[in-house]
Order: structure tokens, then C-alpha cells, then sequence
């Protein structure tokens, strides 16, 4: 859930975006669940956020830097992601390999992306987990936090010309505060669930602590 909400949502949300704005917008994935080759116990539940980096300038630098050979596996993941870098950055269409499906620009019509792992083409990632994060709480924090006397006014506005990377992509709005207070709201829910089990836990403990006494004097 906090790999949803910190870095999975955002990065769709940012996708669409700036794919809604007009430009060529491509989207790949790594879920390849390799070695912990940051030597932390706590990621153990999928792939290792910035590993990808690692994979772009292996086999030299990962030696270098982690004093680690490739597994073949990896070898494999490097493999497809240099290839995927070196098509788009020479000729602006990545491609994955001799064998894989077209990929096809992401779009919120389209929500092609790429798996780094497979080197497949799939569409709509994990959709359910992102439209939690991006529609479901921020709708749940506005309607939590809206005053339901205001009067609402509705407003439109049309671009005539068409955005430029020297321009701003995303122009900060409401649903940065939407977004905030959505993981505020998750927040405080957490802290609730969390004074609820340890009640019970204390609970639990002194009614068996009550319960040998009991036994003992009898």
C-alpha cells in the first residue's frame, strides 16, 4: 500500500498528465524482483525502487558499485532495458525486442505500458490499486473537507496552442491539496486500526493474566 500511494499512483497520474498536455509519452514498469543488492532487510515484497538505474549501466558500474557478477536474470533485465534507452533516445520509439508487440505511446484512452522484466507490451497497470490513490481518496478528502453550504461554479478554459517542454507541464491545483489530505485521511485510519489491535492485545493479555491467578488460587 505505501508503494502504491508514494510512488506507483504518482507516476501514472504524471503519466497521464503529460500525455493529456499533447506529448509522446511512454511508460514502463520494473517489477523484476531481484537480489537485495542494497543490503536492506526491509524490502522484501518486490522489486528494489531505483534498480533500474543500476541495470542501465551494468555489467561495469553494478560490478564497481556492489562488487556483484549479473545472474542471468539480470543480465536479461539489463539487456531489455538498454535496449528500450538506446531505440528511444536514437530514433524516439523504444523498442523492446524482435519478438514484442508494438509499443504504442501511453494515453488515458490507451494505458499502454511496458514491463521491464518480460519485455512485453500490457495495458492498464494495476488499475484498481491506482484509481484508489488518484480518484477514490482525493473524491473521499474533498467531500471530507468541502463545505457543503458553499456554492459550487463551474468553469472552463481552452488552449489554443499546444504545450512545449520549455513550457509548465502541470500547473499546481486542488488536487495537490486533494491528494494531501486523502494520505492524511489514510494516515489517521492506520493510527486508529493500529490503537484498536494494540487494545485488544493489552486485553487479551490481562484476561489470561486473570484467568491463571484464578486457577492458581484454586
Amino acid at each position: 500500500m505505501f508503494t502504491d500511494g508514494m510512488f506507483k499512483a504518482p507516476v501514472v497520474r504524471l503519466a497521464e498528465e503529460v500525455s493529456r498536455r499533447g506529448l509522446t509519452t511512454y511508460l514502463f514498469v520494473n517489477t523484476f524482483f531481484a537480489r537485495d543488492i542494497y543490503g536492506s532487510h526491509a524490502n522484501i515484497t518486490g522489486a528494489l525502487h531505483g534498480a533500474e538505474l543500476a541495470y542501465l549501466f551494468a555489467p561495469s558500474s553494478y560490478r564497481l558499485i556492489f562488487n556483484l557478477p549479473l545472474t542471468y536474470h539480470e543480465e536479461r533485465v539489463s539487456q531489455n532495458l538498454k535496449r528500450m534507452v538506446f531505440t528511444f533516445a536514437s530514433s524516439g520509439i523504444p523498442f523492446l525486442g524482435q519478438y514484442s508487440p508494438r509499443w504504442s505511446p501511453y494515453s488515458p484512452q490507451s494505458p499502454i505500458y511496458a514491463s521491464l522484466e518480460s519485455g512485453q507490451v500490457h495495458q492498464g497497470y494495476q488499475q484498481h490499486q491506482v484509481a484508489f490513490w488518484n480518484y477514490l481518496m482525493p473524491e473521499l478528502a474533498h467531500m471530507v473537507t468541502s463545505d457543503p453550504n458553499a456554492k459550487t461554479t463551474q468553469s472552463t478554459s481552452t488552449h489554443t496552442t499546444a504545450p512545449t517542454t520549455e513550457s509548465q507541464i502541470i500547473t499546481p491545483g486542488s488536487d495537490n491539496v486533494s491528494y494531501q489530505s486523502a494520505v492524511w485521511v489514510l494516515v489517521a485510519v492506520i493510527l486508529l486500526l493500529l490503537a484498536v489491535i494494540v487494545a485488544y492485545i493489552v486485553c487479551s493479555r490481562r484476561r489470561q493474566m486473570l484467568h491463571s491467578n484464578t486457577l492458581s488460587d484454586q
